[in-house]
């Protein structure tokens, strides 16, 4: 009895003890399972990315199609003119006015060689009507009926003796668009525009000395940018553009880790002298140094020695008790930019190609930092020592499609590279130089 008891204690003690793992644990099995959601996340939007791609190419194409599908007015009312025809030989005109046939007679005429009028002629068929030679030229008479018919039809196109009636279709339908009378010399258009931006670093050998492989650990951003323009064309061929754009640009920087407490509780506390928080740690990047104004983030190195902390830090108690929330920083710049833009025509037609070329001032307006990768959520710091005005240069490729005479839609391919370093000089050792390339797609109006 007494050992089954002392089984009994033991099992007993055994089934309320926890133990609770170390933090370490914790991040490694929370890095494990990150890392699985975005695996499973990469197909997803990969497909996703595909659907949309095709369904815009389909829509594209049957709208492309469309035109030619359509049978146009001028064809309907064609089907009418055999009919009209047919009162040719029934009910000729009285009179006719005519020239002489070289030898002083119509053709095909049974009458003698005095007979003025186009009524004493006797057609050799019932079903085609007689030719009369007018000007060197073979002409068949019309009665009044027709006459009156085919004046309230429009011009028909008449296609060469090599073509086939859909080429003479189709290049009467290109004619027209080609010889459509244009909007005018001023254009009206906005634009919207993804944005990936890259930076070049030069004088890299400075960043080497800090020991740093900043290639290694910063990336390109994926932004957007937006804006409105006004074209005047010079000649034709050559036209000039300016407007005002709004642009983001920015990169992601790696392999550093963001901590807060459990609780969301501040980590530093304000300065009771001055009421003032300062965030003693800072982070250097190939884009400038950061400084935080947020409180409530830790942060640590993975590798390399980006994290300065200054004043005070952590003990190694204090931070095991803190949790991982976010993985890297982004830095995030917004521009109000005015281009100067000079375009000239490649090929015109159903669509137009264009080459573009030319420069653009960049005036600072805010300057965001934040924790991981989300932009949506509020910044925490923001990089210091910025350029507030900066020149970049401008080049792609213009394709635009006539919608109207005076509308057209766009697709410019651009490429952007600033041409001074973003950071001030002194602030930061070598220069990183942003660039990105951009896909501008909008409408304009000419007027």
């Amino acid at each position: 009895m007494d050992r089954h008891y002392i089984d009994k204690r033991i099992s007993e003690v055994l089934e309320g003890l926890e133990v609770n793992p170390p933090v370490e644990a914790w991040l490694a099995v929370s890095d494990g399972l990150d890392r699985r959601a975005r695996r499973r996340r990469l197909p997803l939007l990969m497909g996703m990315a595909a659907s949309v791609a095709a369904f815009i190419a389909v829509a594209l194409s049957l709208w492309l199609l469309q035109p030619f599908a359509v049978q146009p007015d001028w064809m309907a009312e064609r089907q009418e003119l055999p009919q009209a025809m047919e009162s040719l030989a029934a009910e000729p005109l009285a009179q006719t006015h005519h020239q002489s046939h070289p030898e002083g007679r119509p053709l095909n005429w049974h009458a003698s060689q005095d007979a003025p009028l186009a009524a004493d002629y006797v057609p050799e068929s019932s079903i085609a009507p007689p030719m009369t030679v007018i000007g060197g030229e073979a002409v068949m008479p019309v009665s009044r009926h027709a006459l009156a018919f085919a004046d309230d039809l429009p011009p028909m196109p008449v296609a060469p003796a090599s073509q086939t009636p859909a080429d003479g279709m189709f290049s009467s339908m290109f004619a027209s668009l080609e010889t459509t009378e244009p909007g005018g010399k001023f254009s009206l258009g906005v634009h919207i525009a993804p944005r990936q931006n890259q930076r070049l670093l030069a004088r890299n050998s400075d960043f080497n000395n800090l020991g740093i492989p900043f290639e290694s650990l910063e990336e390109g951003l994926l932004t957007y940018g937006m804006g409105m323009y006004l074209s005047y064309e010079l000649r034709p061929g050559l036209s000039v553009q300016t407007g005002v754009n709004y642009l983001a640009t920015g990169q992601h920087v790696h392999d550093i880790v963001a901590y807060q407490h459990p609780g969301n509780l501040p980590v530093f506390e304000t300065d009771s002298r001055t009421g003032m928080m300062t965030h003693p740690q800072r982070i250097l990047t190939s884009q400038g140094g950061i400084r935080f104004h947020d409180p409530h983030h830790y942060f640590a190195d993975v590798q390399s020695n980006r994290v300065i902390t200054e004043n005070q830090s952590k003990t190694g108690i204090e931070v095991r008790s803190l949790r991982k929330t976010h993985e890297g920083l982004t830095q995030v710049f917004h521009f109000l930019e005015i281009p100067l833009i000079l375009r000239y025509t490649l090929a015109e037609g159903l669509i137009g190609i264009h080459l573009k070329g030319g420069a653009s001032g960049n005036f600072l307006l805010e300057n965001e930092v934040f924790a991981g990768k989300n932009l949506q959520q509020p910044s925490i710091g923001e990089t210091y020592g910025i350029r507030h005005f900066n020149v970049s240069a401008i080049g792609g490729l213009v394709f635009d499609m006539a919608l109207t005479s005076r509308l057209k839609l766009h697709m410019e391919p651009t490429v952007q590279l600033f041409l001074n370093p973003i950071i001030s000089e002194g602030m930061m050792i070598g220069h990183a130089y942003p660039y990105s390339y951009s896909l501008q797609t909008g409408i304009s109006y000419g007027f």
